[in-house]
């Protein structure tokens, strides 16, 4: 690729931005869309930024494992229970 199609690319990003940042946004609005009309009463309603996974914290990157973790953590918490005390 020349340093000439390189800029155009550039360019291009910045006004139309694609890749992975951009899909995880997509991504966050439509969980977000699913889970809002089930929430309780009082409860806060859940945002798009709630359900998309950033790979750092405090500069260093994050392993599989550790974001594995944090949207089991993420969906537990949004998860509703039933009569029984049971997670639905």
């Amino acid at each position: 690729m020349s340093a000439r199609e390189f800029a155009e690319w550039q360019a291009f990003y910045r006004l139309m931005p694609f890749g992975p940042d951009l899909d995880d946004s997509r991504f966050g609005t439509i969980a977000a869309s699913l889970v809002n009309p089930y929430r309780g009463k009082g409860e806060r309603a859940a945002r798009p930024e709630d359900f998309m996974v950033s790979r750092r914290i405090g500069g260093e990157e994050q392993t599989p494992e550790q974001i594995a973790a944090l949207l089991r953590v993420g969906l537990a918490g949004h998860r509703k229970k039933d009569g029984k005390g049971k997670k639905a």
